[in-house]
């Protein structure tokens, strides 16, 4: 049997809708939150992480290498 003209489009409707409803779903997220220092910044200033759902650390880098400092060094840079 041959299909009928509306029946295509019905199903290609369908599959656009699909299409645009997954385009909404999926968003970019170009700015992140830093939970140490609480500033809204770029995602390319944090670490990559594949734990994450959104593939990137929690900390920004600048936070993180504030963190590893030796004590001294950490101190010595919040007092300036």
């Amino acid at each position: 049997m041959a299909k009928k003209s509306f029946e295509f489009d019905t199903r290609y409707s369908d599959i656009e809708q699909g299409l645009e409803e997954r385009k909404n779903r999926i968003k970019t997220i170009c700015f992140k939150v830093c939970s140490e220092c609480g500033e809204t910044k770029s995602i390319f200033k944090f670490s990559l992480d594949k734990r994450n759902l959104d593939g990137r650390t929690n900390v920004c880098k600048a936070c993180r290498s504030l963190k590893n400092m030796i004590p001294e060094e950490y101190f010595r840079r919040i007092k300036i």
